[in-house]
């Protein structure tokens, strides 16, 4: 039971100065309350700065109040969405996106967060298309290219999936969890040096990568090698204790199941 990191990733980018924007917005609401209100652009920034801060519920509300005054401001209508998308709101924040893309049909990042929503929700072939889209207007886009890899390893389309991690690679080297989804995708395929080398990449970038030791003590498992498999699972274990229940029952430890480490790691005796 290979640990596989199915979060997609929104493209979120703001831009704004947020001390400045705080201060700003009282001072305007001071000198210029109707001035403020009426102010579309403004209330979209807040907005930002409320998302940026986790504040989501007072994001929503000014993002809602951006398109009461200009319902046709497409970064409102996207940054809505992704607010919605954060608060597990996937039906809310699908609309607003598709919405977005009415009003500006190739704005390549509402394709790519209308994906994530899909795939989220389990509509893979939906997922597939919105990325494709995101990918068409945004070739080198490393975040459409690893959640459309994502998508592919969802359906079982492996080869599909394990060229779009390594898209997503060459566009960020050092992007852990495409090489952890890589190495995954490796493994399923019966290529296990491949995956082998991926998770240590990922060791690498990330020493702390729980799950880049997890995998390892899995890949090394499937090859008989006992003494590497049980070194990484102990790491895997010292990271996150979780560990210990899943690899109780994971297959991928089968054969090491009567081995006398493997079970005092696991405090099967």
């Amino acid at each position: 039971m290979l640990l596989f990191i199915s979060i997609l990733t929104l493209n979120t980018s703001h831009a704004y100065l947020e001390g400045d924007l705080f201060a700003d917005a009282t001072q305007k609401q001071k000198d210029a309350p109707k001035l403020v209100s009426a102010d579309a652009g403004f209330h979209n920034n807040l907005g930002n700065v409320y998302f940026s801060r986790g504040l989501l519920d007072d994001a929503v509300r000014e993002y809602k109040e951006a398109l009461r005054i200009k319902p046709d401001l497409v970064e409102a209508r996207y940054n809505l969405g992704n607010a919605y998308a954060k608060k597990g709101l996937l039906d809310n924040a699908i609309a607003e996106y598709k919405e977005a893309l009415r009003i500006e049909p190739d704005y390549a990042d509402v394709h790519n967060n209308l994906g994530t929503a899909y795939y989220n929700k389990g509509l893979l072939d939906d997922a597939i298309r919105e990325l494709k889209e995101a990918l068409r207007a945004k070739p080198h886009d490393g975040k459409a290219h690893y959640n459309l890899g994502n998508a592919y390893f969802g359906k079982g389309l492996l080869e599909e999936a394990i060229q779009e991690f390594k898209e997503a690679l060459m566009i960020k080297p050092d992007d852990v969890q495409a090489h952890n989804n890589l190495g995954v995708a490796y493994s399923k395929r019966g290529f296990l040096d491949d995956a082998i080398n991926e998770s240590k990449e990922s060791l690498r970038i990330s020493p702390d990568d729980g799950d880049a030791c997890y995998n390892l003590g899995c890949f090394y498992s499937l090859q008989g090698k006992t003494k590497e498999s049980l070194e990484y699972l102990r790491r895997a274990i010292e990271l996150d204790s979780k560990n210990r229940e899943t690899a109780r029952i994971d297959a991928d430890f089968q054969n090491l199941r009567n081995d006398p480490q493997f079970r005092q790691l696991l405090g099967l005796d």
